[in-house]
C-alpha cells in the first residue's frame, strides 16, 4: 500500500491540532487516570525477546560523550524513568514517577508529586533529592553533556523540595515546551547511587539501581547486552504500565554484518528482524518460512514523524563550506536511480528537514539529478581545472572528500553516487566504520560527509541541530556547523510560540531556509516499519503505537506460550499456519479516534 504525503501531512496535522497540549494552564494538581491502556490487557509475562543489532554502544551511560544515539536511549528508557510520560497514541501527560502535577497560571511553574510507592531496585524510595541530583547531574560541566547543560541550567532554576514527595520547577523564561523539558526529558537516577562518583568513568557500562522495569543483568563488551525484568517493580500495576514490558528477558546481540544478521534471524537466533532494504522486502521475502506462516511479515504503518536522513555534510571544511559546492552535490544525488533500480518505489523523497509533517516548506526546490546544474555551480565556486586523473584542481588542491558510514548495505547507492562525482571531478572516498567510531568521529567534527539519520519529536525542538551557538561546539547535535542569523531569530522567539498555528509559519520559514544551504544530501522516508517476526509472540491490534517505531516491540509485544507450541509443532510436521495480513492499517483506519 502506498500513503501519499499530502495524506500523511493533513493526518499528523489533525493530531498535533487536536493534542496541542502546551497551551493550556491549570491552577490545580492533575491526576489523569482515565486515559486509554498503552498496553494490551491480554499480555502475558515471560519468555524472552532476542533482537540483533548492528554495532556495540561506545557506553551505556545516558548523559555525556557518546550516549546521545538511539540506542543509548533505549537502554535507558528500560532501567529509569521521567516524572511524566507522553501517552504514544493520545499524545497526553500521564503519570511516570509522578502521580500528578499542577502547572500554575504563569506557564513557569510546575509541581510534581512523585507516587509515594515510586522505589529504586534496591528498596529506597524515590525523593525530590534524586530529581534535584539529575538536574545537577545533566548541568554539571564534567557530564561534558553541553547542549542538555545549556538547555536546563539556561531554562531553569535549581529544582526546589516543597516536602519529602513534591518538586517544584521554575522556568527562567516563557516557552511552550518548559512542562515537557522538565517533566518528560528529565531522567531521574538515584542520587544515593550516583553521588560523589565520576559518573563519566564509574557509569561507563553500568546502569544501576534503576526504577524502571528492567534491570542490566550482563554483558559481553563488543558481543551483548542482556536486561532483566523487575518482578519488584514498583509500578507494574499501574495503569500506565498495564500489560507493558512483558518478557522476562531482553538481548541485544551485536552482528556487523546485516546479510549474516538476516540469516541467523532466518535460522530462529534471534526473534525479529527490521527489514530497512526495499530490495529485500519486495523480492527476498517469499521463502518458504513466511509462506508457511512460521515467520510472519508485517509492514506497519504509523504517524511517527519523520526524522532528518542524508549525507551531512561538514560546513565547516573547505570546499564544503561554500554553499554552491554543496548544492552541487545534491544535483549529483540520483535519487530517481536509487529509487527505481534499489529501493523498488518504496519510499517518498525527503525535500524538508520536517518532512511528511505540516512543518514542511511546501516552496522548497525539489532537487533532481542534474550533472549540468552541478557543473555550472562548482564553476561558479572556482573549480574549473581538471588534473590527469580527471578530478578537480584549485589553488593546486584536488577536489576529495570522505564519507563516512556504518551500515554496509548503504554502499548499494553510496557507490552509485561516488561513479557520479567522478564523472564530475569529484574524488569521493567511501570508509566505512563501527558505528560507534564513526559517532565519535562526528562528535570531534573530524569528518567531510557521514551518512546520519535522526529521529523526530512529535512537539519539534530544532534549536540544538540548527542555532548557531552550537555550531562551534563538540558533542552537539548541529554536526554540521551551519549558522544563519535568521535561523538564530527564529529559534529565539520560538519558545513563546504558543500558538500552534504559528509555530508552524515560522518553521516552515526555518525549513525553508536551513534547506537553501544544504548542510544535508537528503534522502527519502517511508511512513511505516517494515518487519518480520516468529510466530510466537502476542501483540496490540495495532503492532506498534500510533506515533511509535519499532522499538515498540520492547514494550508492547508478549511471549504467547500457545503459539510456541503450535509453532513448534508445525515445524516438526512440517505444516503451515496462518499467515495474516502483510499490511496493517490499524492506526491509519483510527485517525478520526482521539488523537
Amino acid at each position: 500500500m502506498k500513503l501519499s504525503g499530502k495524506t500523511r501531512v493533513r493526518a499528523l496535522l489533525l493530531f498535533i491540532l487536536v493534542s496541542s497540549i502546551t497551551t493550556v494552564s491549570f491552577a490545580e494538581w492533575v491526576v489523569n487516570t482515565d486515559f486509554p491502556l498503552i498496553g494490551d490487557p491480554r499480555a502475558e509475562k515471560g519468555g524472552m525477546l532476542r533482537y540483533a543489532i548492528p554495532s556495540y554502544p561506545a557506553t551505556f551511560r545516558i548523559h555525556g560523550p557518546s550516549a546521545n544515539t538511539t540506542f543509548n536511549s533505549l537502554m535507558g528508557g528500560l532501567v529509569y524513568q521521567t516524572l511524566v510520560r507522553i501517552h504514544p497514541n493520545t499524545l497526553e501527560m500521564i503519570p511516570g514517577l509522578a502521580e500528578a502535577w499542577e502547572i500554575q497560571e504563569d506557564n513557569k511553574t510546575f509541581l510534581f508529586r512523585l507516587n509515594p510507592e515510586a522505589r529504586w531496585e534496591d528498596g529506597q524510595p524515590v525523593t525530590p533529592e534524586d530529581v534535584v541530583f539529575s538536574w545537577e547531574l545533566v548541568i554539571d560541566p564534567e557530564t561534558k553533556d553541553p547542549y542538555s547543560a545549556d538547555l536546563f541550567s539556561r531554562m531553569f532554576e535549581k529544582p526546589e523540595i516543597i516536602d519529602e514527595h513534591t518538586i517544584k520547577f521554575i522556568a527562567k523564561t516563557l516557552h511552550w515546551r518548559n512542562f515537557l523539558f522538565c517533566g518528560a526529558n528529565l531522567p531521574i537516577l538515584p542520587a544515593h547511587t550516583f553521588r560523589g562518583k565520576d559518573y563519566l568513568q564509574a557509569f561507563n557500562w553500568d546502569l544501576p539501581n534503576g526504577s524502571g522495569p528492567y534491570r542490566l543483568l550482563k554483558f559481553r563488551k563488543g558481543n551483548d547486552i542482556v536486561f532483566q525484568r523487575r518482578d519488584d517493580f514498583w509500578a507494574k500495576e499501574t495503569r500506565t504500565y498495564q500489560g507493558l514490558y512483558n518478557f522476562n528477558q531482553i538481548t541485544f546481540e551485536v552482528v556487523r554484518d546485516e546479510n549474516l544478521m538476516f540469516e541467523k534471524f532466518k535460522k530462529g537466533e534471534f526473534d525479529f528482524h527490521l527489514v530497512n532494504v526495499a530490495k529485500k522486502w519486495v523480492t527476498e521475502m517469499d521463502f518458504d518460512k513466511i509462506r508457511q506462516g512460521w515467520i510472519q511479515k508485517r509492514k506497519v504503518y504509523q504517524f511517527v514523524p519523520n526524522g532528518v536522513y542524508g549525507l551531512a555534510l561538514n560546513m565547516r571544511r573547505p570546499p564544503l563550506d561554500d554553499v554552491r559546492v554543496r548544492k552541487a552535490l545534491a544535483y549529483l544525488y540520483n535519487r530517481p536511480v536509487f529509487m527505481e533500480k534499489l529501493f523498488f518505489n518504496e519510499y517518498l523523497d525527503m525535500n524538508s528537514y520536517f518532512p511528511g509533517s505540516p512543518y514542511e516548506n511546501p516552496n522548497n526546490e525539489k532537487i533532481g539529478y542534474d550533472p549540468e546544474k552541478a557543473a555550472k555551480l562548482l564553476t561558479e565556486a572556482g573549480w574549473t581545472v581538471r588534473n590527469a586523473q580527471g578530478i578537480l584542481v584549485r589553488d593546486g588542491i584536488p577536489f576529495t572528500l570522505t564519507l563516512l558510514y556504518f551500515s554496509k548495505a548503504s554502499e548499494r547507492h553510496l557507490t552509485i553516487f561516488q561513479e557520479d562525482l567522478k564523472k564530475a571531478g569529484i574524488e569521493l572516498n567511501l570508509k566505512l566504520l563501527d558505528a560507534s567510531a564513526m559517532f565519535k568521529l562526528v562528535d570531534e567534527r573530524n569528518f567531510d560527509l557521514v551518512n546520519m539519520a535522526w529521529n523526530a519529536l512529535v512537539f519539534p525542538n530544532p534549536e540544538s541541530e540548527y542555532h548557531s551557538k552550537y555550531a562551534d561546539m563538540n558533542q552537539t547535535n548541529n554536526i554540521t556547523g551551519i549558522k544563519i542569523p535568521r535561523v538564530d531569530e527564529i529559534l529565539e522567539a520560538y519558545p513563546l510560540m504558543f500558538d500552534l498555528n504559528e509555530r508552524i509559519k515560522v518553521l516552515q520559514e526555518l525549513d525553508g531556509l536551513v534547506y537553501n544551504e544544504h548542510p544535508y544530501i537528503l534522502n527519502w522516508y517511508g511512513p511505516y516499519d517494515r518487519i518480520l517476526y516468529w510466530n510466537r509472540f502476542g501483540m496490540p491490534e495495532g503492532y506498534l503505537n500510533k506515533f511509535g517505531n519499532y522499538e515498540d516491540i520492547l514494550a508492547l509485544w508478549w511471549y504467547d506460550q500457545e503459539k510456541d507450541q503450535a509453532l513448534k509443532e508445525a515445524i516438526d510436521k512440517n505444516i503451515a499456519l496462518p499467515v495474516g495480513t502483510t499490511d496493517v492499517l490499524y492506526w491509519l483506519n483510527h485517525s478520526q479516534t482521539t488523537p
